[in-house]
């Protein structure tokens, strides 16, 4: 590959051996629906699913046909038919994107509700490094849940967000990082969310808090470190109580102006870690790096 050298040719692009990972950790349902499963092209996109399918993983969300992409994968556990759906909903020029508009989701569910027990919905969306969903996720995952879905998992702003227990439902608006190398403490924040499924249909939840360690790996927090996170995301939780979405263009401009905040902060501290470890990159790596931060700022109207 000619670009084997370049930046972009190494962004978010993992080595297959690292499947074994994944088997050994127990996983055998991923969505690969969001918004860089086409960072490196259709063929790489393939490669995985195919990667999936061959260790028994179940790779949802995504396929070389559309109508694969919006087929459920149901597993059938003690006499109860769980099903599960992936959706990207970033406009981004390299997602994944199965739908057209996020009201087919509900099309989905409407069909397969009959032949379900439970529905289980992997969202990505939302905006990144903002810990508070915006208004309109709030609204559209409460109509999910009215109309048959039993537990939404929400994945896109790599910080943890509040826990909404809805209608019988539960909604994870986002669970943070879990294997991700970023740097800022509130992105090296997460949790794990197991969901316990009664006979009755009856939903209940327990939260493990973790931290990514210097390897960006996560490790299950204890003592006070699993206390304060516990006491962050019930915060964030409480929040959610108190949302009133009854001007929702008011709430959507508060909110965007808060998303711009949380994007100028996190780019500062980025600049100060690459500055701070501009040694460690090859020289070849540098200039490009600082190329493309003069392309984008140049793209976005500001000062070099």
């Amino acid at each position: 590959n000619k670009n084997m050298f370049s930046v972009n040719s190494m962004s978010l692009r993992g080595r297959p051996k690292s499947v074994e990972g994944l088997k050994y950790a127990g996983f055998n349902i991923l969505s690969l629906a969001n918004n860089h499963s086409l960072e490196h092209g259709y063929e790489a996109l393939y490669d995985t699913i195919d990667l999936l399918n061959n260790n028994d993983i179940i790779p949802l969300g995504v396929g070389r046909k559309k109508e694969i992409t919006r087929k459920s994968a149901v597993f059938n556990i003690k006499n109860k038919k769980i099903a599960f759906l992936g959706y990207c909903l970033r406009p981004d020029k390299t997602a994944y994107r199965s739908i057209k508009n996020k009201e087919e989701i509900l099309e989905d569910i409407e069909k397969i509700k009959r032949n379900a027990d439970y529905i289980i919905l992997s969202l990505h969306w939302g905006d990144e490094f903002v810990q508070f969903p915006a208004p309109w996720q709030i609204d559209f995952a409460h109509k999910l849940i009215d109309n048959g879905a039993s537990i939404i998992l929400g994945h896109h702003p790599h910080v943890i967000q509040g826990i909404e227990e809805y209608n019988g439902g539960i909604i994870a608006y986002s669970l943070g990082n879990f294997v991700f190398d970023m740097w800022q403490r509130k992105e090296r924040e997460s949790v794990i969310l197991k969901c316990i499924l009664s006979e009755s249909g009856k939903i209940d939840k327990e939260i493990t808090p973790v931290f990514l360690n210097e390897k960006y790996q996560p490790e299950v927090l204890y003592s006070n470190g699993a206390k304060n996170l516990l006491s962050k995301m019930n915060t964030l939780s409480l929040n959610l109580l108190n949302e009133d979405l009854s001007d929702m263009d008011k709430k959507m401009e508060e909110y965007i102006i808060q998303t711009k905040v949380c994007w100028n902060i996190h780019h500062k501290g980025y600049k100060r870690f690459f500055l701070n470890n501009i040694y460690k990159y090859r020289l070849g790596s540098r200039i490009q790096l600082i190329l493309s931060s003069v392309k984008q700022r140049i793209k976005r109207g500001e000062r070099i």
